[in-house]
């Protein structure tokens, strides 16, 4: 079984079902962390897809002196984990859309010869964020989420090498979700509209 987690703005894996288990007891993983497994047709928390496979999260009941333990170590350990793969991946770069050329289809940092990896921000006159893309190897790859002007989000979804995969979100200004369309490797399967409560709101 090969599955994907989104924690934090950032994809990972694939990982094996063992590795998953170690890393939700180690406290890296949470299980309302989103997890794509291959050949589903979207994302879900990590709880359903351990639940599918018949292994329910334990209930955790420690006793006064373990709870201590936990508090104590659970930070730790998470932070260690992020660390590490901070360093295994390297610090995300963050540049602007406006410093990136594309060539066959690869977007690459002007004067670079080297696939763009990191974040591109596109952004509105006034210097707000109207779009932000994660890329991999020079295609998008992972959260794309697009603003309004005033800062409230439009839109989020993610991309597979440069094609959006999983569930793709589009808000109304004042926060409500107006429609969300599921994708499969870039093909749309499903879309729902949603009706506004407060009347006409764009």
């Amino acid at each position: 079984m090969q599955v994907y987690i989104s924690k934090n703005d950032q994809q990972w894996g694939p990982f094996e079902f063992d590795q998953l288990e170690r890393l939700k007891e180690e406290g890296a993983l949470e299980a309302t962390d989103w997890a794509w497994e291959q050949g589903e047709s979207g994302w879900v928390p990590l709880a359903s897809v351990l639940e599918r496979h018949g292994n329910r999260l334990p209930v955790w009941r420690p006793a006064a002196t373990q709870r201590r333990t936990w508090k104590f170590y659970a930070p730790v350990t998470v932070g260690a984990v992020c660390v590490l793969l901070l360093i295994a991946l390297g610090w995300p770069k963050v540049v602007d859309t406006d410093r990136l050329e594309y060539r066959d289809g690869v977007a690459y940092e002007l004067k670079s010869d080297k696939p763009f990896n990191g974040k591109a921000v596109q952004h509105y006159p006034d210097g707000t964020a109207r779009v932000e893309s994660h890329f991999k190897a020079g295609q998008q790859h992972g959260w794309v989420r697009a603003f309004y002007p005033d800062g409230a989000l439009q839109s989020e979804g993610q991309k597979e090498k440069g094609r959006f995969h999983g569930e793709v979100t589009y808000y109304r200004q004042n926060g409500e979700i107006k429609r969300q369309l599921t994708f499969i490797h870039g093909n749309p399967v499903n879309q729902r509209e949603m009706p506004a409560k407060y009347g006409n709101s764009p």
